[in-house]
């Protein structure tokens, strides 16, 4: 089995180099997804999201903690275009 840890690094990875192959091996075909500024339904609209993000940056100050199959992925997101801005997730 592959740790969740793991899975959640390749996701990232994915999602800042928008790596659309290595996306379509992490996301499962029933994926959904509500946040309080955006809300996806099935990986389509996930990737075409990812695939048209404005925004260029990366992750830093990563902590990865994981209980069971749950995981939490902490960093500071430093934005780099089309502004510059470090913003906590």
């Amino acid at each position: 089995m592959t740790d969740v840890k793991e899975i959640a690094k390749r996701a990232h990875t994915a999602w800042e180099t928008k790596d659309e192959a290595t996306m379509r091996t992490l996301v499962h075909d029933d994926y959904c997804f509500k946040g309080p500024m955006q809300e996806f339904k099935g990986p389509d609209a996930y990737i075409d999201c990812m695939m048209n993000f404005p925004f260029e940056g990366r992750n830093e100050n990563v902590q990865i903690i994981a209980e069971g199959n749950k995981v939490v992925y902490a960093s500071d997101w430093i934005v780099t275009a089309p502004f510059s801005q470090t913003i906590p997730m």
